[in-house]
């Protein structure tokens, strides 16, 4: 295949070490830009047109197989398509021989290559070849970038700005550019500062394991020490793939091959594996340094004084020899070596006139350099001229050869210093090292590692608390005492308490969190006590405040333990006396009973050292139990008596200071011992190593041995290069710091569920998706073949041309190029973690595009990846390669100009590509020749649209905002369009429609150079996507899963499951548990919401394995979680407040097989407030009241398990309990709505999957929705029915349907209806009475309420279709809508009340009701629609305040962009005023129309009954009945409103919570009745009245005459 440049790629998917993936392209990278493979190149195979493969039947599946090149199979395809505009006569080149491959068959392999080998095999096996050659060949690679003259062989380009200056003009290190990766801050909330200054985002969701930062220093020390050991024994060995990428040189020596080591181990002769380069780059840079034509005796001589024999195994050094020899041999004055020390200015100068003796001081008398090269030198030496240099006196008190190096740096790093490091001299950022005048970030103080020369930055007077870092941790007693996060648990001691180890990393993490989401502004120690270390007999000061009373030791009356028990038996810390707890232990971590065994100690003794001899040699030895204990100090450094010594009376905060000095009140840390350092008065802690003592040597050594030790008791691998006899760990057991063991194997718990069910693992044949994942399967003919020209090609692939001379070509990764993939490429490595911002389609396939753009926009480089969120991991690690141009000689001062990452995402189905978003970064520090960018970005799978735009994109593009800069506005263009405001076509027409193949996209990269990238449909590939190889194809995927084809190039398919409900629809898995839970366990048919949780009891605390959400499950039922672990438990949410835990595994040690369990209510886990007192709820404080723990199982043996707000405790077999720290925060989930439950899976693995536990009278899948304010708007009727994300209106439910045909349907006639009805009531003679004025308003009203009705509903249906990029017209629009189509309802009703009123205040006065009353009444009517106007709007005026837009939120606290529009009342007095209001304006209309009407009849039968002589006769109801019907004409109207108004009336209060989706629809039915007045003005008051009647006649007869006049116009 073809790279970007043109050149030859063998692609490489490589899942490195770190958890990411890296997709790897082996390229010919010439080093000169212009060079093509192509030039004259012939075919030689045999050449075959398209023409003859067509008519051979000749497939692209055969070109596949034939291994054809990639863009050979593109174009045939579009010949086989398209024959008019392929030519036939391009050509295939076939490979006669199988041996042979490439486009013109041009390379070669071995003739025995094994054909069904992948090519990733074959990379992989070159890896291990390189070992060989790495450490026999001593190669390295070099940075060429920038013009440097330095002493090193080359420059390496973690050399730039890493703190020291190695060329000798400082090109390396230019200040004002490198302070800025200094003084660089970060975002305390959203970034972490890497050590290099780079910011790199905070991923709460993010493996431990993956690691950002480019120098590793992201990583906890956990994953460091891992990391380091991986680096050190592999990265190192292999390809540069894990190295490459390294940078983790702050002022250390570069090996040029991605290691580093410090300075004092450059010179070190002892030949110690990982502290010197593999490379041997070291050696041979001391052997340049030293070099000589010829091998006099002074240099011999010079070289054995200053130490440095070892690298010439010819020379042999006598001291007699070397001083006679330099007497007679050497000059008065002469510089050795030769040649300049590591500047090509400096040289040492040793003058013999003023040596006195040459063995106490083997360095130089003066250090000369020239001038010219430093003036800026402020050094305060006494200056003097030899031989044209400038020379001063050395400081014999700090020079040595061993640190020559860094002398040298440390001398001359002021010749480099210049305005802009003056200007910044008072930066709050930087730290001035004041001993060596040099300025280093505020993060490298007290970092653990020397950067100042003289070690300052390190100085413990120094308060970390008072510097502006972001990556302190406060010590737990002392707030004012601080140290760094990444210390945290590192064994060494950097609080006064030691509370930053008595935590692991993990447990520190859990505390603050915890404590973030306390209420309590006070620390809560109560979440953090170790149950396990209660009544121990060890105190852990560090728990508790000077002031407090209590502490884990007190109170200890009801703790059934021992000192001997589970708790405490092997860990590594003596709670008995004589110490027989640790007796008879057998794990490898545990110090003690290593040196046991090398003691040849029995079971029922201690090893014991003892000085013999007048202290000047040492007996080893053991004693018995019986001797330990009894407060006589038999042994050095009172091993037996480790709890009765002073030690831990006098230093009981400082576990470590526990080695006994004899004859003394003195204790140290037993990493003192044998340090070659005396400490205790006696010198007794140096004496027990006597083969140190005497031998006056300078650091720790095995005796009888070369292996070295930085220091005593460090970390380390079980038998790595241990000593004979274990001296290295001698004393180290003494340290009381406990040592956890991973599980409680030892602890005898009553097992669940029994044997009989557990299934085994291999019965299970059904595979899950990551099972299915598959990588490619592609034939390759490529095979490793092993010779001498491997060396060549550094980490590069050699590859063999017999038919070009038999050259040989080296294939480079994108890390190096040249020849011999000779020189380090400038790059920038991006860094991508991907995940969905929300929940998608687990079919949604995602193809990315990411771009290098220069300060103009131009793309420097791009590549493309392929993502699924069920294919690849939740959050995809992906590494990815973005070359920079390529440059030589061009200072870092001209690389300063801005440049970008841009990343484009598109979905792509089978025959569609839709466009969704773009995002853009910066990339820092431009000047660096290899950069990182560590990009994290969720997902979208809907573009925006966008209602305002300030940017004009013209016709041929639409304008667009950055993801994660929504300030910056582009255009994005149309096809075969291009410009930022997309106005230019380009004028060869690249984009036209074959230039891609059928339901591809073609987009414009370069128009001058005629570059064109075709973006490929699902399944599509090649230049221009016309290859269709269907990696699914005969792949049959597991039950309800889907094959997916993803990239050729990497993971090629993947077995999707299309089924994110509760239920495993996708087949049987491995290690699956079937939890049955059955209905007598509750009266609930359907339980809300279920989790059940996996994991194993890790240390302190449950350590989570698998958890999983249920929702709504009807009982009985059996649940399948996937997952390992020995226990289980399961939480039944019954409701918003109710919830129980059940155990539903306990089991010792994990088995990998599959398990039938039962929720049974004998495994009910209690609550501690069902268990205790009240006395000891509420009187004791917490950790009183934990050391009774044990007392529930001891007095209900029935009883399982039982839990607190921090704990869960099991009990045991002996009727005691085993408690440990459980998770019961709900994964921080907050999107849940009027004080709803938020209930989520994980948020690590599954974030999109929660639910809502909703209160009652709430609804919605957030519980956004209320009817408990008495009124039901659209959302509440018809939230549960959307289908949002992107669904169309086509796609949504039948009942969304059905009330855009009844809103439709009332729209039609209302607007027939009431512009009817408008006609007659606009005429001013009709208006003679204050009822025609009301009418009018009504009609006018009932036109607008319905049209708002209707705009309301498509509001909904387009928000929650459609992404409406303004925020502010979507909140506009909502309390718009939402209040007008509120409040006209309302006024309609006042207003009927109004008509009835004046219809019984005319029916009162009668024939006195003359034209004057008329007047006077619609004069009154004015004021009245005027006060019931103003009425409804004052009395809600509230409401457009209270309504607000609800966003669904997204994993990056972004809104997803499909709001509701929802009330949400903040205060109580808002809601209560709110339902009250809602109440008057329902029920007061409707009550006042009823009494209008009864006040009528009874007016009417009263009059009836004195007008005439019935009242005898026939009864009051009858007579009443008769009056009704008389006046039923007037009082229809009046009848119609309050029968329609029932409805609602009937479900606003009887319907205040809907439970049932029948209610819903019955509540629905009503609204639209309720409606159904305001269209219906016609026939409630205008066919009923004689008067209206007849002007509706007038006016229809006119438009029936006006339609027949146009018909006959017409003809």
């Amino acid at each position: 295949m073809m790279s970007t440049f043109g050149y030859d790629c063998l692609y490489y998917h490589k899942t490195i070490m770190f958890p990411a993936s890296i997709l790897i392209s082996f390229c010919r990278r010439p080093e000169l830009v212009e060079q093509s493979n192509d030039v004259d190149m012939l075919c030689y195979g045999q050449m075959i047109t398209f023409k003859e493969l067509k008519i051979n039947n000749v497939s692209i599946s055969h070109l596949f197989y034939w291994n054809a090149a990639m863009e050979i199979i593109d174009l045939y395809e579009k010949y086989l398509i398209f024959p008019n505009l392929v030519n036939e006569n391009e050509f295939y080149c076939n490979c006669s021989l199988l041996s042979r491959f490439g486009k013109f068959c041009q390379y070669d392999i071995n003739e025995d290559f094994d054909r069904g080998r992948s090519l990733n095999s074959l990379l992989s096996s070159f890896d291990l070849t390189l070992l060989k050659n790495i450490v026999e060949n001593r190669y390295f690679t070099c940075y060429i970038g920038i013009q440097c003259h330095t002493n090193l062989f080359c420059l390496d380009w973690r050399q730039i700005c890493n703190g020291v200056v190695d060329c000798d003009f400082g090109e390396d290190e230019p200040v004002e550019l490198c302070l800025q990766m200094e003084l660089n801050s970060c975002d305390p909330e959203t970034e972490f500062r890497c050590e290099t200054g780079l910011c790199v985002p905070r991923v709460k969701t993010l493996s431990a394991l993956v690691v950002l930062c480019p120098d590793q220093s992201d990583a906890d020390i956990g994953v460091r020490m891992w990391l380091g050991h991986l680096s050190s024994r592999t990265c190192l060995f292999y390809p540069s793939y894990e190295c490459d990428e390294l940078n983790r040189g702050w002022k250390q020596f570069s090996c040029n091959n991605g290691q580093f080591i410090p300075y004092s181990y450059l010179t070190s002769k002892i030949p110690i594996i990982f502290q010197r380069c593999i490379n041997s780059y070291h050696l041979m840079y001391l052997q340049r340094l030293f070099f000589v034509p010829n091998k006099n005796p002074c240099w011999i001589s010079m070289i054995c004084l200053a130490d440095f024999d070892y690298l010439y195994p010819d020379v042999k050094c006598f001291n007699e020899i070397i001083l006679n020899n330099i007497e007679q041999y050497c000059p008065n004055e002469y510089y050795f070596p030769l040649n300049s020390v590591v500047y090509s200015y400096v040289y040492f100068l040793y003058d013999k006139l003023n040596r006195t003796n040459w063995l106490d001081y083997t360095g130089p008398n003066y250090i000369c350099y020239k001038k010219e090269y430093c003036p800026n030198l402020i050094w305060n030496f006494s200056a003097i001229i030899k031989n044209n240099l400038t020379c001063f006196s050395i400081d014999q008190k700090i020079f040595s050869w061993k640190n020559f190096y860094e002398y040298v740096i440390y001398l001359f790093s002021p010749c480099y210093w210049n305005s802009s490091l003056l200007t910044n001299m008072n930066d709050k950022m930087l730290y001035k090292c004041d001993l060596s005048n040099t300025f280093i970030s505020i993060y490298r103080v007290k970092d653990k590692k020397q950067d100042c020369f003289f070690n300052d930055d390190e100085n413990p007077n120094i308060d970390l608390c008072l510097l502006n870092t972001n990556d302190q941790l406060k010590c737990l007693t002392n707030e004012n005492e601080c140290t760094r996060e990444i210390f945290i648990n590192d064994n060494q001691n950097d609080c006064l308490d030691e509370s930053d180890e008595y935590f692991e990393y993990d447990e520190f993490q859990w505390q603050n969190e915890f404590m973030r989401l306390s209420t309590s502004k006070k620390k809560d120690f109560t979440a953090i006590y170790r149950f396990q270390e209660l009544c121990d007999g060890i105190v852990n000061y560090h728990l508790f405040s000077k002031e407090s009373n209590e502490t884990d030791e007190a109170d200890c009356e009801y703790w059934p333990l021992s000192c001997n028990s589970y708790y405490t038996k092997c860990d590594s810390i003596w709670n008995c006396e004589n110490g027989h707890d640790e007796i008879a232990c057998d794990d490898p971590y545990i110090l003690a009973p290593k040196i046991h065994k090398k003691f040849s100690c029995k079971s029922n003794e201690h090893y014991c050292i003892k000085l013999i001899n007048n202290n000047n040699d040492i007996n080893i030895t053991c004693i018995n139990l019986n001797q330990s204990g009894d407060g006589i100090i038999d042994c050095i450094g009172g091993t037996d008596e480790q709890l009765t010594n002073i030690c831990v009376e006098k230093y009981p905060t400082d576990r470590k200071r526990r080695f006994y000095c004899m004859n003394s009140s003195l204790c140290i840390r037993p990493d003192q011992v044998c340090d070659t350092i005396i400490d205790c008065p006696f010198e007794d802690d140096e004496r027990v190593c006597p083969w140190l003592f005497k031998s006056n040597l300078s650091q720790f050594y095995c005796n009888n041995s070369l292996t070295h030790f930085d220091t005593r008791c460090g970390l380390q691998e079980p038998g790595d290069n241990d000593c004979q006899m274990n001296e290295h760990i001698w004393f180290c057991d003494l340290s009381t710091v406990r040592f956890v063991h991973a599980d409680e194997t030892s602890m005898s718990f009553e097992r669940y569920p029994p044997k009989c069910q557990i299934i085994e693992s291999n019965s299970i044949k059904n595979l899950d998706s990551k099972q299915l994942l598959k990588s490619s399967k592609r034939s390759s003919p490529f095979k490793m073949t092993i010779s001498s020209i491997v060396s060549l090609c550094n980490y590069g692939y050699p590859v063999r041309s017999s038919v070009l001379n038999n050259s040989f070509f080296c294939f480079c990764p994108p890390s190096y190029y040249g020849d011999y993939c000779q020189y380090q490429s400038e790059r920038l490595t991006v860094k991508l973690l991907v995940q969905p911002r929300y929940y998608m389609n687990p079919l949604t396939v995602f193809r990315l595009f990411i771009y290098l753009l220069d300060e103009n926009n131009r793309i420097q480089s791009h590549d493309e990846f392929i993502y699924n969120h069920k294919g690849y991991n939740i959050i995809a690690s992906r590494m990815i390669y973005l070359m920079y141009e390529r440059y030589v000689n061009l200072s870092l001062k001209q690389r300063t100009k801005s440049k970008f990452v841009r990343l484009d995402s598109y979905i792509i189905k089978p025959n569609n590509i839709q466009y969704i978003s773009s995002w853009l970064f910066n990339v820092s520090f431009p000047f660096l020749p290899v950069n990182r960018l560590v990009i994290n970005i969720f997902l979208l799978s809907e573009s925006f649209r966008i209602v305002y735009c300030k940017k004009r994109c013209g016709l041929h593009g639409k304008c667009m905002h950055y993801v994660n800069a929504k300030h910056i506005e582009y255009c994005w263009c149309n096809q075969g369009w291009f410009g930022e405001m997309c106005h230019l076509k380009s004028s060869s027409n690249l984009c036209h429609s074959t230039s891609c193949a059928p339901h591809s996209q073609c987009i414009i990269l370069d128009d001058e150079k005629k570059q064109i990238k075709c973006i490929c449909p699902l399944g599509k590939s090649g230049d221009q996507c016309y290859i269709t190889h269907n990696a699914c194809f005969n792949i049959q995927c597991g039950n309800d899963q889907t094959c997916l084809p993803f990239d050729q190039r990497d993971l090629e398919y993947a077995c999707i499951c299309r089924n994110d409900s509760n239920k495993n629809a996708c087949g049987t898995r491995e290690n699956t548990w079937n939890v049955s839970i059955d209905t007598n366990l509750t009266d609930l048919s359907t339980i809300p919401a279920i989790f059940i949780t996996l994991g194993e009891i890790f240390k302190y605390q449950f350590s989570e394995s698998s958890r999983k959400l249920y929702k709504d499950i009807v009982l009985p039922t059996t649940l399948e979680i996937e997952g390992i672990g020995s226990y289980g438990f399961v939480q039944m949410f019954h409701n918003l407040s109710k919830s129980f835990y059940y155990a539903i595994a306990i089991r010792s040690g994990v088995d990998y097989k599959s398990i039938n369990t039962s929720v049974i209510s004998r495994n009910l886990c209690s609550n501690v407030s069902e268990l205790f007192n009240e006395t000891v709820l509420y009187e004791y404080s917490y950790l009183k009241r934990l050391k009774l723990y044990h007392l529930p199982c001891q007095l209900n043996h029935n009883l399982r398990c039982f839990f607190d707000q921090y704990r869960m405790c099991i009990c045991t077999k002996d009727h005691n309990s085993h408690c440990f720290r459980f998770y019961y925060v709900y994964d921080q989930c907050n999107y849940c709505q009027n004080n709803g439950l938020c209930l989520r899976q994980s948020q690590k693995n599954d974030p999109w999957i929660y639910t809502c536990l909703c209160p009652k009278c709430t609804y919605g899948e957030f519980c956004q929705f209320s009817s408990s304010n008495y009124f039901i708007t659209l959302e509440i009727l018809l939230g549960a029915e959307m289908k949002g994300e992107s669904v169309s209106f086509y796609e949504q439910s039948t009942i969304i349907h059905i009330t855009l045909a009844i809103l439709l349907i009332i729209l039609f006639f209302n607007l027939i209806f009431n512009t009817i009805s408008l006609m007659i009531f606009s005429n001013q003679k009709i208006r003679e009475i204050g009822c025609d004025l009301y009418l009018l308003y009504l009609t006018i009203l009932s036109e607008i309420g319905l049209i708002f009705l209707f705009l309301r509903y498509l509001y909904m249906i387009i928000i929650q279709i459609y992404l409406i990029e303004n925020l502010l017209f979507v909140e506009i629009s909502c309390k718009i809508l939402e209040y007008f189509i509120r409040l006209v309802p309302s006024l309609f009703d006042w207003l009927t009340v109004c008509i009835s009123i004046e219809r019984l205040y005319i029916m009162r006065k009668g024939i006195q009701f003359t034209r004057l009353s008329a007047l006077k009444t619609l004069k009154i009517s004015r004021w009245v629609i005027l006060i019931v106007f103003l009425m409804n709007i004052l009395t809600t005026l509230h409401r457009p305040f209270y309504l607000m837009l609800f966003h669904q939120m997204t994993e990056d606290d972004e809104f997803q962009g499909h709001p509701w529009c929802i009330f949400q009342f903040n205060s109580t007095f808002w809601n209560t005023y709110e339902k009250i209001i809602n109440i008057c304006h329902l029920t007061i209309p409707f009550i006042l129309n009823i009494f209008s009407v009864i006040l009528f009849l009874i007016y009417k039968t009263k009059l009836e009954f004195i007008s005439s002589s019935r009242k005898k006769r026939d009864p009051i109801f009858y007579i009443i009945k008769e009056q009704l019907f008389k006046y039923i004409s007037v009082l229809i109207s009046t009848i119609i409103i309050i029968i329609l108004e029932i409805p609602r009336l009937i479900f606003t209060f009887t319907f205040v919570c809907i439970d049932y989706s029948w209610q819903r629809y019955l509540y629905l039915t009503g609204y639209f009745i309720s409606f159904l007045p305001l269209t219906s003005i016609l026939f409630i008051y205008i066919i009923p009245s004689p008067k209206y009647k007849k002007q509706l006649k007038i006016i229809l007869n006119k438009i029936l005459c006006l339609c027949l006049f146009k018909k006959e116009s017409r003809n």
